[in-house]
Parts: C-alpha cells; sequence; structure tokens
C-alpha cells in the first residue's frame, strides 16, 4: 500500500475514533510530558535539552514543526513499527498532541 494511502487511511481512522467517542478534554500539555517522559523519552527527544536519542528517531520540536495536530493524533492512534505497542488512553493521546503541538516554533 502506499504511504500516501496509508497515512490517509490513518488519519480516517483517527478521526472516526475521535468522533465515535465522548468529548474528550483539550490536551493538556503538562500531562502530555509526563506521559513522554514515561513512554517516548527513551528514543525521542522531547524537547531541546542536549540528551542523547535514538539515531533516525525525530526530537518532538521537530515533528511539532513538521506535523499538524491532526495528523499526529493520526499516528498515535495507529503507531506502526518501529513504535513499540504501548496503549495509550484517547486522553493521553490528546495530552502528548498538545505537549508536542506547543513546541512548535513560530
Amino acid at each position: 500500500m502506499r504511504k500516501t494511502t496509508l497515512f490517509s487511511l490513518q488519519i480516517a481512522a483517527a478521526l472516526i475514533a475521535a468522533t465515535a467517542s465522548p468529548v474528550l478534554a483539550a490536551g493538556d500539555a503538562a500531562a502530555g510530558r509526563r506521559t513522554a517522559e514515561t513512554w517516548c523519552a527513551g528514543c525521542h527527544l522531547l524537547g531541546d535539552e542536549n540528551k542523547a536519542a535514538m539515531v533516525d528517531v525525530p526530537p518532538f520540536p521537530v515533528i511539532a514543526q513538521q506535523k499538524t495536530a491532526d495528523a499526529i493524533r493520526a499516528f498515535l492512534f495507529n503507531p506502526h513499527p518501529p513504535m513499540p505497542q504501548f496503549r495509550l488512553t484517547r486522553q493521553d493521546i490528546e495530552d502528548l498532541v498538545q505537549f508536542i503541538v506547543e513546541l512548535k516554533k513560530p
């Protein structure tokens, strides 16, 4: 399957999941950072700090510059290898999205 088709399907799945569920609280960036420190910091840089991360794993500030909130949300709803198969709640995802998008520089 082509990457663009797969990406479109991921976005569609995320939108369906989001609209089929009860209304979620808006994302909480502080909670998102805590989730990221628990689940993501082993591979991703979470900010501009100078720490080692895995090679070829984009830092969160780069993701923030390159992806929209909807694209990040769609990816988190349907992660694929080499991402680990951890279970995030919908609220965890909203919190992570909020944390990541707030890293975007004007």
